[in-house]
């Protein structure tokens, strides 16, 4: 008897909490994407890029960012990605300034440099993965756009 009031007690705990969770109405942030360009930085294997962005946050709670991974591509190919940690707590209503290196694997160098040659029909993806600590579940964001006029910031 003990056993089953204590087993319907965790399910009515965990019920509880679930419908807690249920309860946040977390809105996706905004990513700007503000400048493209290389960085002084390069290895025997690759190219680094760096990518300036502002994320900000369009809900009345504090965003708690622990990492984040994220892709960069030029006309529906991934071409650059990379992970950061280097982030913080982003203000209920605030934003954030994020400076983000990518890198390119040698073998691909070729084909971006082709298609930076024509950046002006040049289109960009930016996908990323936002990794918020304790039980909020991830936010996924993306942003689509022109390269050339990304270049021109």
């Amino acid at each position: 008897m003990l056993l089953q009031r204590t087993f319907h007690g965790m399910i009515f705990c965990i019920a509880i909490i679930l419908s807690g969770c249920a309860q946040l109405d977390i809105k996706e942030p905004n990513v700007t994407l503000l400048n493209f360009g290389t960085a002084p930085s390069s290895t025997l294997l690759g190219k680094s890029f760096v990518l300036d962005l502002k994320v900000s946050n369009p809900n009345g709670i504090p965003m708690p960012l622990s990492g984040m991974s994220y892709a960069f591509g030029l006309n529906n190919a991934k071409l650059l990605t990379g992970v950061t940690n280097d982030v913080s707590t982003i203000a209920a209503y605030g934003s954030q300034n994020i400076s983000l290196a990518l890198d390119i694997n040698l073998l691909e160098i070729p084909k971006l440099l082709g298609m930076l040659n024509n950046a002006q029909n040049a289109s960009y993806f930016f996908d990323a993965t936002l990794n918020l600590k304790g039980l909020i579940p991830d936010l996924k964001v993306s942003q689509t756009g022109n390269l050339n006029e990304l270049i021109k910031n």
